[in-house]
């Protein structure tokens, strides 16, 4: 019988499954990036009361991980890390086998549960990171919105030729996500049928 210790655990099988095959290799990596880019969106449209998917549309997510290079940079490297993360504790389990016993709870690394428990850490580890980091990243966005508004003042024209200065939180494929600076509404403006261009403003002018 096989040792338990030398067992292959999930990232193992995980890996031998996906080695054998590029394509869908490929695919499964990027839905769990298109996964981690409408996380990522749906906690910065969270800071300020949106649900982005009343908003956004299938081209929006399919592209979420795309549209911001600190979010690609995130997606990509958090399975990494947590994967990482697994393989650096399964050889100190193996090198301090009593330390490893008292850590994992008192599951060492000959037990039949051993593999188990490392899965589930991985699993588990990887969702609080995905999580954590997402959160910490949609609250340094809204801090770098609220201390450069600048950066993210429009003027937009409705259909009407009515002009109105804005702060701009998005876009997406039907709405242009805003934030009025005078009475800190939130709206969510179609673009078909309802403005007619959106462009920065002066510098120096005075918002209306």
């Amino acid at each position: 019988m096989e040792h338990n210790s030398e067992a292959k655990g999930l990232p193992d099988k995980i890996g031998d499954f996906l080695s054998k095959d590029l394509s869908l290799t490929l695919s499964l990596a990027y839905v769990a990036l298109v996964g981690i880019g409408m996380l990522f969106s749906y906690q910065y449209y969270a800071n300020w009361g949106i649900d982005i998917f009343q908003f956004a549309g299938l081209s929006d997510f399919l592209l979420a991980p795309f549209r911001d290079m600190l979010v690609f940079f995130f997606a990509t490297i958090s399975v990494w890390i947590s994967y990482l993360f697994i393989l650096a504790s399964r050889k100190l389990d193996r090198k301090f086998p009593h330390l490893a016993k008292f850590w994992n709870l008192g599951i060492s690394v000959d037990s039949k549960k051993y593999n188990q428990y490392m899965n589930f850490n991985l699993l588990a580890g990887i969702v609080v990171y995905l999580y954590l980091s997402s959160q910490g990243f949609s609250i340094l966005r809204k801090n770098n919105f609220r201390k450069h508004p600048e950066r993210y003042r429009v003027e937009i024209e409705q259909d009407d030729h009515s002009v109105q200065a804005y702060l701009l939180l998005g876009l997406t494929e039907e709405f242009a996500l805003v934030l009025n600076e005078k009475d800190q509404k939130v709206s969510a403006l179609p673009l078909d049928g309802g403005i007619r261009s959106i462009r920065l403003p002066i510098p120096d002018k005075k918002i209306p």
